[in-house]
């Protein structure tokens, strides 16, 4: 039976673990960097780095990537984890050659998985999205890997295949759906539960560190119709649901009796009296 989603090639990345080539810095990668002198450059300024893990597997082309500073060879079965905050590429160089990447976004409970190809120096996002939501194997990934980054005493080897352990049904529940496995979703129910998975992660993160242009990348949209479906999804606008979940945050930091450098800190003000200007504008908005 053919699969929507993966070609012959493809699938056959997604059937061999034992074969990938893992990038993370829960232990030392597969893969040494390389002197990549044009990468490098690009990439001074267009870093990335926010609370949401990532996951990159590279299903076809021959590239590089960027993560931590360094470049390395980015080729079919290699695969890029990213921690929260970790610093890695800003998506792709306009001199990247043809590539075909699939992403997945972990966002609380719920992973957004997508297909990117770069071709010809354009980045697409196919349109084969799928969400996941409080799923067994995307919870056991969340959890084994916040073990694993506090367990530094524990052998490489060992993390190594547990990481694998974890990530190889994940990948197969993904293939699976090419197969038939479960019924498509129509266009307007997949694009109501990423806007439901982006909401959620804002109200984990109290707004901190998800500007808009983030929050569009991880739905998969362009800024304007990530507006346009927010605001068709929840009745307010990006901005002032970021703003609600900000004022909640130091609301209850406040009766924590945290004080107001702490919490400007926490919620991304440069300082106290920006933070104290905010919540004064936010009243009057009221």
């Amino acid at each position: 039976m053919r699969n929507k989603l993966f070609s012959e090639l493809t699938m056959a990345i997604v059937l061999a673990p034992k074969r990938w080539r893992i990038v993370s810095s829960l232990f030392r990668p597969d893969v040494s960097p390389i002197r990549h002198r044009a990468h490098l450059t690009w990439m001074r300024a267009n870093i990335d780095h926010h609370p949401a893990r990532e996951i990159l597997l590279a299903l076809d082309g021959r590239g590089v990537y960027g993560f931590k500073g360094k470049v390395y060879p980015c080729h079919p079965g290699t695969v890029f984890l990213f921690d929260s905050y970790e610093a890695h590429d800003n998506y792709y160089p306009p001199f990247a050659p043809n590539m075909l990447h699939l992403w997945l976004h972990i966002l609380e409970g719920d992973v957004v998985a997508r297909f990117v190809q770069v071709e010809a120096g354009d980045i697409r996002i196919l349109q084969n999205q799928l969400v996941f939501s409080d799923d067994e194997s995307t919870e056991l990934l969340n959890l084994s890997w916040t073990d694993l980054a506090n367990s530094p005493s524990l052998p490489a080897t060992f993390k190594r295949a547990k990481v694998l352990a974890v990530l190889s049904p994940l990948f197969l529940r993904i293939a699976e759906q090419g197969f038939g496995g479960a019924p498509g979703k129509p266009a307007e129910r997949l694009q109501s539960q990423i806007i439901r998975s982006i909401r959620k992660h804002v109200d984990e993160t109290a707004g901190r560190d998800v500007p808009l242009a983030e929050a569009a990348r991880l739905a998969g949209y362009s800024k304007f119709h990530f507006l346009r479906l927010f605001k068709r999804e929840t009745g307010e606008t990006y901005h002032e649901y970021v703003n609600l979940c900000r004022l909640k945050q130091a609301h209850i930091m406040r009766q924590n009796h945290q004080t107001k450098k702490e919490i400007a800190r926490f919620l991304g003000f440069s300082h106290s009296s920006v933070l104290l200007r905010w919540m004064k504008s936010m009243k009057k908005k009221e």
